[in-house]
């Protein structure tokens, strides 16, 4: 976990790993904010509610890397059950897998932010066609992290 010498308004960055699967999944967010956000999520939510929770934050955005078609995904339990939003990348149509149910698109160079955390969604086909890899900025630190899978 990064934490900035802020206190109240430090960087949240937590891997959580299934071993069973060799996947592994990230929290990332603002203590500030009271916001988190999970990347690729397996399907026990309640490790990343609970993190929220001992955190005392809420998690606010779900965000996939890809389709997930060799394991079960927990992003829409997790997205539901923390009344989230989901992100998935926009460059699924057209593909051999396509999301059919409701989702935010996430287009290449788009980004979100969550106090002072900002996340950029960088276009990654290779592993997928729609494969998204995920640029973190601590924006007032300038540390720079970067997600794939």
């Amino acid at each position: 976990m990064m934490e900035p010498a802020s206190g109240k308004g430090s960087v949240l960055f937590e891997r959580f790993e299934d071993k069973g699967l060799a996947q592994y999944s990230y929290a990332v967010g603002c203590q500030g904010a009271g916001q988190l956000a999970v990347v690729d999520p397996h399907r026990d939510v309640d490790v990343y509610l609970e993190y929220a929770a001992s955190h005392q934050v809420r998690i606010a955005h779900v965000l996939e890397t890809h389709i997930h078609a060799d394991f079960a995904s927990g992003a829409r339990a997790l997205a539901a059950a923390a009344g989230a939003a989901l992100h998935l990348s926009a460059l699924d149509r057209g593909e051999l897998y396509e999301a059919s149910f409701p989702h935010e698109r996430f287009e290449d160079g788009a980004s979100l932010t969550i106090g002072r955390v900002r996340i950029e969604g960088v276009h990654t086909p290779g592993h997928t066609p729609e494969h998204m890899a995920f640029l973190l900025y601590d924006t007032h630190a300038h540390n720079v992290c970067q997600r794939s899978s």
